[in-house]
């Protein structure tokens, strides 16, 4: 099966991650980051399981610094990310807070 999705928010594919299985009746979920030569980060969720219309959301986005995004992944676990823009450091999201209520 081919899912698609046509979104500007897509652009810059970086990472994806299957969550836990904390709700197994659910099937399978994914966080998926793009972003990669823009000025902000998307975090999406997609679940193939799901009904059609439920399958791809975008759950919110992070501002870089102004710079473009250079890298982007997730690190060590589900809930943080790191980036790195143009001419700035790298820097770590803690994704707890903004995912709470999603």
């Amino acid at each position: 099966r081919v899912d698609r999705l046509t979104d500007a928010k897509l652009k810059g594919f970086s990472a994806a991650r299957r969550m836990p299985d904390d709700k197994p009746h659910l099937g399978a979920e994914y966080r998926m980051l793009c972003g990669l030569g823009v000025k902000a980060i998307h975090v999406w969720r997609y679940c193939p399981d799901a009904p059609s219309d439920d399958r791809w959301m975008m759950l919110f986005d992070l501002m870089s610094n102004g710079s473009s995004v250079e890298i982007l992944d997730f690190r060590q676990a589900h809930n943080e990310l790191l980036s790195k823009s143009k001419h700035q450091l790298v820097r770590v999201w803690r994704l707890d807070e903004a995912l709470e209520g999603v």
